[in-house]
């Protein structure tokens, strides 16, 4: 089987990358830590940066790439994340107003570039950016249904009269009344799976007895 094909739009990731650049141009602690010079010179360095900041913030493409390839911009996408880092050695020369030609000496400094994996589909997406805070999403029918799970569960424990026969419906349902203490507590708060509704928690015919493989199940 061929495996999944990774999707990652071209402008997304050039943005991120700017992005990152400009987070580590803010950094203070980033310059201060390039190789010391006296305190004019630091001055004048603070300067340039501002000024390099200023050059992103504008997203001129054309300087912004230019800028990049000087500062030996370096990019591996893997499936689950992004190495990017610039050459210690060229940013100095940069900010320095020297030439950013010279070799790069093998120190780099890391960009940070959050991303999440999104395996959804027959595509394999990475994610640009932290996965976003999912908001509570409190589903009425789903705490119904535990409630119906917990009343068919309590009828079949009652004793079994002469004339009693066990009501498959009751049998279905009192499955759910077994769930994880943890998944319940989550339907409660609105904090399941979007994926997770009334219907296909009915349709868990085979659902496990272990708690965490219920969560798995079930897309926790």
């Amino acid at each position: 089987m061929a495996e999944a094909a990774l999707r990652l739009p071209a402008a997304d990731l050039e943005q991120a990358v700017i992005d990152a650049a400009a987070a580590l141009l803010s950094d203070q602690q980033i310059i201060l830590n390039l190789p010391q010079v006296d305190a004019r010179a630091m001055t004048s360095r603070m300067n340039a940066v501002g000024r390099l900041s200023n050059m992103l913030a504008q997203r001129e493409k054309g300087k912004v790439r230019q800028a990049l390839l000087e500062l030996g911009l370096a990019l591996i996408v893997y499936p689950d994340h992004i190495d990017a880092s610039i050459s210690r050695r060229k940013l100095a020369a940069m900010v320095d107003s020297s030439s950013t030609e010279q070799q790069d000496d093998g120190w780099r400094i890391p960009l940070v570039i959050a991303t999440s994996p999104d395996r959804r589909g027959r595509n394999l997406k990475l994610v640009l950016g932290s996965p976003p805070s999912q908001q509570p999403r409190v589903n009425p029918e789903l705490i119904a249904l535990l409630r119906r799970a917990e009343a068919a569960r309590q009828r079949l424990l009652q004793p079994a009269g002469p004339t009693k026969i066990a009501d498959r419906e009751d049998e279905r349902l009192a499955r759910l009344a077994f769930l994880s203490p943890d998944i319940v507590a989550a339907i409660l708060d609105g904090r399941q799976p979007s994926s997770l509704t009334p219907r296909r928690l009915l349709k868990q015919v085979n659902l496990p007895l272990h708690w965490n493989e219920q969560k798995t199940a079930l897309g926790f």
